[in-house]
């Protein structure tokens, strides 16, 4: 059994866009960035989102999946986004070139973490 080796980051996080026309905070130190048609898609600390007046939707637990997952790997987001919804646990997934990283409920972090300890990699 290979397991998912989820690995929790202790700060919340939060989500915030940026209009393109707006000038790029300096001291923003984003965790992940995707361009949408409405304007930039930040995630970053809650803490740095709130003190650059950002207005995040925050309360996020970053937990990243120590597996190392394949960008053509098949299974990996079915199998974590059905165990967590069957627990009624929204759930945003980033994968990225190494892991995949979820952002789930500030509250629900143990409750994510016990799922995942028991769920095996794909």
């Amino acid at each position: 059994m290979v397991g998912l080796r989820p690995l929790l980051d202790p700060e919340q996080h939060g989500f915030a866009t940026i209009d393109r026309r707006d000038p790029w905070p300096e001291a923003l130190v984003p965790v992940a960035l995707f361009e949408e048609a409405e304007g930039t898609s930040v995630i970053a600390p809650l803490s740095m989102l709130d003190s650059l007046d950002l207005d995040p939707v925050g309360g996020w637990a970053l937990i990243t999946l120590g597996f190392d997952s394949r960008l053509d790997g098949v299974g990996l987001t079915a199998r974590v986004s059905t165990a967590l919804a069957s627990a009624n646990i929204p759930c945003n997934v980033v994968a990225a070139f190494h892991h995949d990283h979820l952002f789930v409920p500030w509250a629900k972090r143990a409750d994510v973490m016990a799922i995942l300890d028991n769920l095996e990699a794909p």
